[in-house]
Order: structure tokens, then sequence, then C-alpha cells
């Protein structure tokens, strides 16, 4: 069964030098996390100030994690004026993550107003070859297995746009993913069962991480899902908001 969620919108007054309402900052607090909900907003708020456009919204969620090294893990989703940036922290504690977190999303506006400024001036960055950007590993959030419609919760309470996970009815490693109009249930064998989900048809391709990572530069997608030909198990490559790649793992 998931944690509960808390969602919360602050009585604080007070706008940044950005002019982003402090209380228009969403908050959710997953688990027993006293106090961390509106530590975690101010020091958002100080991080948007430096925004190099509008915020139209920013919502994060603070999560404790039991089965993990890692005991808590920050999501934060920001429409920057209609361009989204995820940031996803991990801290062995509240303090810890929520630093990281700050220093994330500082990094990220930087990096954004630099390449609006580049795009204005219709000089955009040369991109990085793929074969130098680092990849960094880090374990799915439900480390147990959960059915799909726990999953699809969780998705959804953590502003994800994709979530790899294993699926508690079939044992297999799947990624459930925001697609128009709902979501999407891929496994590494379609007999899954979707749930709230439709299901993909195509079994997960079985690749070594060099030929997922050329695959996922080559089709130019979101995110690649996959086994991995070593273990078998589900595997996920993105690229994350700095540039470099992200891989999920399952186990």
């Amino acid at each position: 069964m998931p944690s509960a969620l808390t969602t919360t919108r602050s009585r604080v007054g007070g706008v940044n030098d950005n002019g982003i309402p402090l209380g228009s900052i969403e908050i959710s607090v997953r688990g027993q996390l006293p106090g961390a909900g509106e530590h975690l907003r101010r020091r958002l708020h100080d991080a948007l100030a430096r925004a190099p456009r509008p915020v139209l919204a920013a919502r994060a969620t603070i999560a404790r994690r039991n089965d993990a090294a890692a005991a808590v893990r920050i999501s934060a989703t920001i429409d920057l004026n209609g361009r989204i940036l995820h940031v996803d922290v991990d801290g062995e504690t509240v303090a810890t993550a929520v630093d990281h977190l700050q220093d994330c999303v500082r990094r990220a506006l930087d990096r954004a107003g630099r390449h609006r400024a580049a795009a204005d001036r219709h000089r955009p960055a040369r991109p990085v070859a793929v074969r130098d950007r680092e990849i960094v590993r880090h374990r799915t959030f439900s480390l147990a297995p959960v059915a799909v419609a726990v999953a699809a919760e969780e998705l959804q309470a953590l502003g994800y746009e994709f979530h790899l996970f294993t699926d508690a009815g079939t044992g297999q490693d799947c990624v459930l993913y925001r697609v128009p109009g709902g979501l999407r249930l891929a496994g590494l064998d379609p007999a899954v069962q979707g749930g709230p989900a439709t299901v993909s048809p195509h079994p997960a391709p079985r690749l070594t991480l060099d030929e997922a990572r050329e695959r996922f530069e080559l089709d130019d997608r979101p995110f690649l899902f996959f086994a991995e030909a070593g273990t078998g198990r589900g595997a996920l490559l993105h690229r994350r908001h700095d540039g470099d790649l992200g891989l999920v793992t399952a186990g």
C-alpha cells in the first residue's frame, strides 16, 4: 500500500525577486516528514527567483524511502513559460536533499537562460556528442513489486513522465508513461496486464548499454525502455535536465 500523500499550498504570503508568490508553489509530502514541506517550498521559491522567463507553475514532491540508502527523494516540475523542467534528487536527510534540489534547480535555470540567449542570437550551442555524455545510474523509486494501479498513482503523485517498476502480478519489469489521453504500459513481454493503462504490443529489445545509447540517440525519443543484455532486467535510458543521460534500473 503506498504511503499517505499530502498536497498543500502555502498560506504564507510574499513573492521572490521574479514576482513568484510563495503560496503558488504546490508541495506534496509522502510519508512522515514533519516540516519538510514548508522548508522545501521556501528553498524552491528562492531558487526560482533567478528564472530567466516567467514561471507558470511549480510543484515538487518529497518522499521518504525507507528501503533505500538515500532515504529522501524530491521530484520537482517547473513550467518555464511552456518549457518543462524536471529535477529529481536523492539525499540521506531532508536537509541534504533540499540543498541538492535547490542547487540543481538553480543550475537548470541558468542553463535555460543561456540557451535562450543563444537562441535569441540565432547561435544555438553545438550539441554534445552522445558518446561524450555521462550516464548517471540510479534505481527506480519502487524497489518492491507493485500493481500497475499503484505504479500509476506513484507516477501521478510524483509528477513523472515515466515510471519504471516491477509488476507484482507478473514479476516482470515494466515502464508506465504518459501519452495523449492517458497512460501506456510497456513490459519486457507484452503479455502484461495494463490495468488503468493501454498496453504496448512490442516487447522490450535486449541491448547492451552501448547499443541502447546508440538507439536512443538515433530515435530521438524521450526515453528508451530495454532489457539489459547481461541481466535481462528492465532498464530505462533518458536525457536528464543537465544534458547527461540517466539510466534507471529495476534491480
